[in-house]
């Protein structure tokens, strides 16, 4: 009897504590008011106090993707917030948001399957759909199932982050797409534009330009857009190696933060290593192929859109096309016409932007000198700015000009 009033105390106290920490992490870290406070104390009680048959799976992928959400909102916010919260705040914020998540899945998992006959059911049925999901589904249902788990699983970032970040670059942008200032081509005309989109449809459907709606659409422009190409290169991936590198990939590209970080933030270089990725993935079709891969006309149109992408969404992009256009066509003889009419055509594209397209609408363009000399105004910053380099790093930029023409320019 005093061992089963024990345990019982026990379970009291560690429930006492769940709803503790999940109510302070609400109010730290989502900044609830008191009285909304009193409603999700209210919840933590229920769902707490709530029977629930868990299996060991279900109970540690609940635990999993809590601890996903709670890891997301707690970074995120903790680079975002203005307002630093101390060490201990924030332990103590996650570990209330981690309870508080797996609860609320627990719950509502337990809630669809009540009825423990119907449960079963549907286990058996999930085992018998699950072992020919991969073999069943088509190429399409896998793309688009993949895009929308990479998307999805973005969300918590942005959301922890609302409506997005803006970089150094993007603010003369953001002056451009909302009219302010000329469009010039210093930074990719195109991606100005899409960011120009975005301020368009927040314009359309809120009647006004709104800031922190055109970010926020911009965002979801650019998740979409990473989300599909993530998507297509993973596909790409099952149909070339072992399923588990495929799965491993998925989850690469879900969980690692940069992915989620660069698909919230309004800067060229993220759509831009995207298109970057998907024709490394292209030229590895290729290569596996020995060409033959190319000879699709299909499969040749998608390389010249990747190719564009590149030109159009990098202004210096253009080097990395011409390199890669020359080794495909010094090695792979049995496609070059076809890599030969991809290469004119992005050229002609090229050409026709920076001359028909730019004079027409008034568009002001960078010099060839300032998309090409990057990386020696970079080299400049380095020494201008009496940064430590070793003595071979010295001698080769005096090659170039000596270090005290640097620092004097």
């Amino acid at each position: 009897m005093n061992k089963m009033k024990g345990k019982n105390a026990v379970r009291i106290t560690v429930r006492a504590v769940k709803i503790l920490l999940s109510s302070i992490a609400v109010y730290y870290i989502l900044d609830i008011r008191i009285e909304e406070l009193f409603w999700i104390i209210g919840g933590i009680v229920f769902i707490a106090y709530c029977e629930m048959e868990r299996g060991k799976r279900a109970k540690a992928v609940f635990f999993m993707v809590s601890c996903y959400i709670a890891v997301v909102l707690v970074l995120g916010l903790r680079y975002y917030e203005e307002v630093q919260h101390s060490l201990m705040e924030w332990i103590v914020s996650f570990a209330g948001l981690l309870i508080f998540f797996y609860e609320s899945i627990c719950y509502a998992y337990n809630m669809t399957s009540r009825w423990k006959g119907r449960a079963e059911n549907l286990k058996e049925s999930w085992r018998k759909k699950e072992k020919s999901f991969l073999s069943g589904c088509t190429k399409g249902r896998r793309i688009f199932s993949v895009g929308l788990v990479f998307f999805l699983g973005w969300l918590p970032m942005l959301l922890a982050n609302y409506p997005g970040f803006m970089m150094y670059d993007s603010s003369e942008q953001w002056y451009q797409a909302i009219g302010e200032w000329n469009l010039n081509n210093h930074h990719p005309v195109w991606h100005t534009l899409l960011i120009k989109a975005g301020v368009w449809l927040s314009s359309l459907i809120f009647g006004e330009i709104v800031p922190e709606y055109g970010v926020l659409i911009y965002t979801l422009l650019q998740m979409v857009i990473m989300s599909i190409i993530f998507s297509v290169v993973v596909e790409w991936l099952y149909e070339s190696v072992h399923k588990s590198i495929w799965i491993g990939s998925i989850l690469y590209y879900l969980l690692f933060p940069i992915h989620s970080i660069q698909g919230i933030s309004m800067v060229k270089d993220s759509i831009f290593g995207c298109f970057v990725l998907l024709l490394t993935a292209q030229v590895y079709k290729l290569y596996l192929s020995h060409g033959e891969w190319g000879k699709g006309w299909k499969n040749m149109l998608g390389i010249t859109f990747t190719m564009l992408g590149i030109v159009f969404f990098r202004n210096n992009g253009f080097a990395v096309v011409l390199l890669t256009g020359l080794v495909l066509f010094l090695f792979y003889k049995n496609i070059r016409k076809q890599i030969f009419i991809s290469g004119i055509t992005v050229a002609v594209c090229f050409l026709l932007q920076n001359t028909v397209i730019f004079r027409a609408f008034d568009i002001q363009q960078t010099k060839l000198a300032e998309a090409i000399g990057m990386p020696i105004n970079q080299i400049a910053n380095i020494v201008s700015h009496d940064r430590e380099l070793t003595e071979n790093e010295k001698n080769l930029i005096s090659r170039v000009a000596t270090l005290q023409h640097f620092k004097a320019q």
